[in-house]
């Protein structure tokens, strides 16, 4: 048996072990609510990342005026270093920050915001499901999880509307 071989038993084992632990767990989720917990975290992973790339985008046009604005002698100021100075701070911030963000700089249209505001709701419940069982429950019916389902459609097409 190869070391791979070895690694994928091993693998097997603990992962085995682990869902047998979940299977017990008092908050532990249906297959279906699970699966829609990784849909959830996905998606909201996907519109976090384009929110950064949208302002990232936004902050570069804003240094280039700034900068082009502001010529000595004709030539421009080098500002190739300023954003990766900007970046701790950038990084520090959270969903709600990122959003907000993009709709006060209107890189989402603010009628929108309450679409992606919510799909960050549904990671927080579903990050924690303990603290939200009832939200769990509600989860396993038929017409809430198909709501859960158009909602984070929606924020996905919102997004992709303003990365294009």
């Amino acid at each position: 048996m190869s070391k791979n071989k070895k690694i994928e038993a091993e693998i097997e084992v603990v992962r085995k072990e682990l869902l047998s632990k979940k299977a017990k767990d008092d908050y532990y989720l249906s297959e279906e609510v699970g699966a829609l917990q990784d849909l959830v975290l996905y998606i909201h992973s996907k519109i976090e990342t384009s929110m950064e790339i949208l302002i990232k985008e936004d902050m570069e046009t804003i240094t280039r005026t700034i900068y082009s604005e502001h010529l000595i002698s004709g030539k421009s100021l080098d500002y190739s270093g300023l954003f990766e100075r900007l970046m701790p701070i950038f990084n520090s911030l959270n969903f709600t920050q990122k959003l907000n963000i993009c709709g006060d700089r209107g890189l989402i249209p603010q009628k929108q915001i309450s679409k992606i505001r919510q799909v960050n709701n549904y990671r927080n419940w579903f990050a924690h499901p303990h603290a939200y069982s009832s939200k769990m429950e509600e989860y396993k019916k038929q017409k809430s999880y198909l709501q859960v389902l158009k909602n984070l459609k929606k924020a996905l097409e919102i997004i992709k509307q303003a990365l294009s």
